[in-house]
């Protein structure tokens, strides 16, 4: 497994050493590099030939970020699937780059999204209909078998903002500068901001002392999810670039209504009015009409949460790691038949 050198460290992947597998890790610095020059790291790439797996599967952070490793299998005869976690209409491809993730694409054995969205968008981004794409599903954190018991208030909602921090795909601002309204300054809501470090994580707390959001308080990266739907009421996410946010699965899962944007796969999965409540855009007014829709229907929530529950459980299958496993090994199999 080859993993940006972030990923070191974490518990999934230490597992994966633990019974065998060779990790391989990369500078993130390498990955800036080898998108700028269509290359990818000359380490790296010299242990997978070596190896020469029988299927290598890249991972995407977007549609397009995983392009120079696609080429590289491609010119090297190595099968590959293709993974996209997210991909959105603020970054079309350049025109010079179109032709080229087209052929990287329609090469893959298999290009696969977490979003029904992002499929289609990419599609019209190169311009070509994947015939061998799927939706597949991330694998979440928190219980499947039942819902959290629903948490007390005490006269005080608290709503979640699960995300890295990082305004660009986030959109934090646009929610606090919602909140920061006077109506806002004087209900009895209160925001935790729950997100691994990001590129704007100074910048974001800054932004809230900045407004005197008396109500917002911060959590780092939290060790079991559960703990913050153990007292949080809802998911608030404004986001501006999506696939499907691990966080509002986990938050439905977790017997949680979502309020999302109309962005990503978002509602794909969050049914307005019935699981949660979907602003048209992330922008102020429609943020702040989805906010107030909410507040509205505050008596609701509990049993919009119980809907969530049952709604995601008929989208999201309780192993997504091992459903994925079993397409992964079909694809193996299709080998035989080269």
């Amino acid at each position: 497994m080859c993993i940006k050198d972030w990923s070191v460290g974490l518990d999934p992947i230490e597992t994966l050493r633990s019974i065998g597998c060779r990790i391989i890790a990369r500078p993130i610095e390498e990955d800036e590099r080898a998108f700028e020059m269509c290359e990818v790291p000359l380490g790296p790439a010299a242990e997978v030939l070596r190896l020469r797996p029988d299927l290598v599967v890249i991972s995407h952070g977007d549609n397009r970020e995983g392009l120079p490793w696609m080429e590289f299998c491609a010119r090297h005869q190595l099968r590959y699937v293709s993974v996209a976690h997210r991909a959105s209409e603020w970054d079309w491809p350049p025109p010079f780059l179109v032709l080229r993730l087209r052929s990287a694409y329609l090469a893959a054995r298999a290009a696969h999204f977490v979003s029904d969205h992002n499929r289609q968008l990419t599609e019209k981004m190169i311009c070509a209909h994947l015939r061998n794409s799927a939706i597949v599903r991330n694998p979440f954190n928190v219980s499947y078998a039942s819902p959290l018991p629903w948490p007390g208030h005490h006269g005080m909602l608290r709503m979640a903002c699960v995300a890295r921090l990082d305004l660009e795909s986030k959109a934090h601002d646009v929610l606090f500068a919602v909140l920061s309204a006077p109506k806002w300054r004087h209900r009895t809501l209160h925001l935790d901001v729950v997100g691994r470090e990001g590129p704007h994580s100074q910048v974001i707390r800054d932004l809230s002392r900045f407004l005197d959001l008396q109500h917002v308080t911060f959590q780092d990266s939290v060790k079991q999810i559960s703990s913050v739907w153990a007292q949080c009421h809802a998911l608030v996410l404004p986001s501006r670039k999506e696939g499907l946010p691990v966080a509002i699965v986990e938050a439905m899962l977790s017997g949680r209504p979502c309020l999302v944007t109309e962005v990503g796969g978002s509602s794909e999965v969050v049914e307005h009015g019935r699981s949660g409540w979907v602003a048209e855009s992330p922008t102020f007014k429609a943020l702040d009409r989805a906010l107030d829709l909410a507040w509205e229907s505050r008596d609701e929530w509990a049993a919009m949460g119980s809907f969530a529950a049952r709604a995601i459980r008929s989208l999201v299958p309780a192993d997504p790691a091992g459903q994925y496993a079993d397409v992964l090994t079909k694809i193996l199999n299709e080998r035989d038949h080269d």
